[in-house]
């Protein structure tokens, strides 16, 4: 069809998806009010969209029946805002119902999270997903402050989630938006002893063992309890960990978190988590020990 507005011409072409909109987003209160049949469609994701110099991987939350996808976020994509992380393979975590519901239900406190705008200054991208009514998402791009407070209410919901702390936690230090208060330096009251170190079986150069704290302070030491290891030899690493120590020099050593019964350490009480390390060239691990505690930025 042709129509001539005196020196305007416009054409319309019978191609609806060439200027159709990108899918509207759903209101917060849609995924609050999912069944929990619906809630295990679910995908969280976060996505660093402020700027960088260097690629950080966007994160994936699903349970664990639910495979991850984050290409089931790019039509709700909006304008202006930089989603070049969302183009790498994600990282991914698997969570319980139990968890997603309660990461929903809490985010859902947060005022600016739930308004779904857009910040000025961009920082983090938090975005659900769920398959229901042929898919229906939620996305709201949060400045520093905000972005600050959902980290905190992330690794408050998921404390137990090893895998997810440890994914919040880096993100967390290489973009400044770690917890507002610091853990405690509690090196002089505690006595650590690596015992049992051994040789891991078909792998000549890993190594396994014990680290055993004791509180030799009068006072109890609250959880939880990390061990940031530090060695010489820049062969040998943990092979798991926790963390990477931020805020307290030298940033960057993996710390392991120790286990605690009562979730303090008390005068004289032990408490033991096993290690494995990786060393090259057969070098036996003989590493330095920093320990934190309490609540707070590592």
């Amino acid at each position: 069809m042709l129509w001539r507005l005196g020196a305007i011409v416009v054409v319309l072409v019978g191609c609806p998806s060439a200027i159709s909109a990108a899918p509207r987003l759903s209101p917060y209160l849609t995924f609050r009010s999912l069944s929990q049949d619906d809630l295990r469609t679910v995908q969280v994701k976060l996505t660093y969209v402020g700027a960088q110099t260097s690629m950080t991987t966007s994160l994936l939350f699903t349970e664990s029946s639910n495979k991850p996808d984050i290409d089931l976020f790019r039509p709700f994509r909006r304008r202006g805002v930089f989603y070049g992380n969302d183009d790498f393979p994600p990282s991914t975590v698997n969570v319980s119902l139990a968890e997603l519901k309660a990461v929903i239900d809490g985010v859902g406190s947060q005022p600016r999270v739930t308004a779904g705008g857009v910040a000025e200054r961009a920082r983090f991208s938090f975005a659900l997903f769920s398959a229901v009514s042929g898919g229906v998402a939620f996305e709201a791009v949060l400045d520093h402050d905000a972005s600050r407070d959902l980290f905190d209410h992330l690794r408050r919901t998921l404390p137990d989630n090893a895998a997810a702390i440890r994914e919040l936690s880096w993100r967390a230090c290489a973009h400044g938006v770690t917890e507002s208060t610091l853990a405690t330096d509690v090196t002089g009251s505690v006595a650590a002893h690596l015992s049992g170190l051994r040789r891991k079986r078909d792998t000549p150069v890993d190594f396994v063992g014990a680290l055993t704290l004791e509180n030799t302070g009068g006072r109890s030491i609250p959880g939880p309890v990390s061990v940031a290891l530090h060695f010489s030899d820049g062969r040998v690493r943990l092979v798991t960990d926790d963390g990477m120590t931020c805020k307290f020099a030298p940033a960057g050593r993996r710390f392991i978190n120790v286990p605690l019964a009562d979730k303090a350490l008390a005068p004289g009480q032990r408490a033991e988590v096993a290690v494995a390390f990786h060393a090259g060239d057969f070098v036996e691990p003989r590493p330095a020990v920093q320990v934190l505690a309490g609540p707070g930025a590592r």
